[in-house]
This record gives C-alpha cells, structure tokens and sequence, in this order.
C-alpha cells in the first residue's frame, strides 16, 4: 500500500515539472529567434547535402529543427494576432 502512494505522488511530481515545462516553453517564445533559428536551420541543411559526402544525418537534424521553428513561429505569430483583436474589440 505504501509502495503504490508513494508511486502516484512521484507520477503527479512528474506531470507537475512536465507541465511548467510546457507552460516556460509557451512563455518563453521569441520571434526573431525563432526566425533566425529557422533560418539557421534551413541553411544548413542545405550545407549538410552540398558537402561531400552527403551528411544525410545532419541533414535530418535541421529539418526537424526548422520544422519545430516554423511552428513555434506559428505560434507566436497565432498569439499575437489574438492579442491584436481583443485589444481592439476592448
């Protein structure tokens, strides 16, 4: 009995630190970063087949990344026009 209490108080510790994660993560979204990391990103991913030989794993790694910064761009983007309309229809 005192094993499985203890089990459910480290999964809700768990989810506790996975949600201010999340929650930073939301805060903390820059949009010239994101736009220069995604740029970053798609630069080198480019760079990452234009050598010899192909880095085929390099170039995975900046897709990905780009692909997570044009969402975070979204985001952000999302956040601010939302913004803009409850300020003008306040």
């Amino acid at each position: 009995m005192y094993v499985q209490s203890q089990s459910a108080h480290i999964r809700t510790r768990e989810y506790d630190v996975y949600q201010e994660l999340v929650l930073t993560a939301l805060a903390s979204i820059s949009g010239p970063m994101t736009g220069t990391l995604a740029l970053y990103s798609a630069v080198f991913a480019r760079y990452a087949l234009a050598v010899s030989p192909k880095n085929y794993l390099l170039f995975g790694c900046h897709v990905v990344n780009f692909s997570a910064q044009i969402t975070q761009g979204y985001r952000y983007l999302n956040y601010w026009k939302s913004v803009a309309v409850r300020h003008s229809c306040a």
